[in-house]
Formats: C-alpha cells, sequence, structure tokens
C-alpha cells in the first residue's frame, strides 16, 4: 500500500508561487503556510488565479510570474490571459469570458491549465496556514 506525503508549502521558499500553482493544476490537496508572513487571506487562494492576482499586490514582478508560466508550459498568450483576467473584480468569470472567444489561439494543455486555475477550491484556514482541496 502506498501513502502520500503530506504536500506542505511554504512561503518563505523562493518556488512557493510556482509549487502552489503546480499543485492547482494537478488538482491535489495541500497546505499553503504563510510563515513568511505575506498576509495571505483565505479568499486569495481559492484558485490559482486569485493567488496570481495577490502576487501583483504582494509586488511579485511579471517577469517572475513570466518565467513561472514558462516553467508551467504557458505560452505568452496564456500569461497575457491571465493578465487581463487579475484586472477584473471577479478574475474567475473574466477568464472564462476571455477563453470563450473563438479568436483564442491556445493549446489544448494551455487552455486545460487555464481553466483549472480558474476553478475554485475549498480552503479551510488553520492558523497563519490554508488546506487547500479540490470539490470533488
Amino acid at each position: 500500500m502506498c501513502f502520500r506525503r503530506k504536500r506542505i508549502i511554504e512561503t518563505s521558499d523562493n518556488n512557493w508561487l510556482y509549487k502552489t500553482l503546480k499543485s492547482y493544476e494537478r488538482g491535489v490537496e495541500f497546505e499553503l503556510s504563510d510563515d513568511a508572513a505575506l498576509n495571505i487571506t483565505k479568499s486569495d487562494v481559492e484558485s490559482g488565479l486569485l493567488l496570481i492576482k495577490k502576487a501583483q499586490i504582494l509586488k511579485i514582478s511579471w517577469n517572475r510570474i513570466g518565467e513561472i508560466a514558462k516553467r508551467m508550459r504557458l505560452c505568452s498568450t496564456s500569461l497575457a490571459i491571465i493578465g487581463y483576467s487579475i484586472l477584473d473584480e471577479d478574475p474567475g468569470v473574466k477568464l472564462e469570458e476571455l477563453l470563450s472567444k473563438d479568436y483564442m489561439l491556445i493549446s489544448p494543455k494551455g487552455l486545460h491549465l487555464l481553466k483549472t486555475l480558474g476553478k475554485k477550491f475549498k480552503v479551510m484556514r488553520a492558523g497563519n496556514a490554508f488546506k487547500i482541496a479540490p470539490y470533488h
């Protein structure tokens, strides 16, 4: 019998944003510990898109977000869609609107990843950490 180790991501890790977004993409349960006191709230982690929006507020540069997107195999068009989405009050709705346009040229994998980042996840707070799990 194989048991999965509980995935804990700490905001003091330089790759915390990448690891968190990969967890959203994979649709796995994980814990995000705000040990660097970034003032992340429950609503900031309900989706990968909302976390990217929070990253912008935290002054994480677009270059850094672009590097992360490249590591996740997203193209520049997908990054632009993310950028336009997080400018909106409700990024998830804006993302769906943009993805519904017929003229968006995105690979199937990129489209799947963008839709995954826009999905809402269950979030439970425990101190300065958040337990994040997909809805099943």
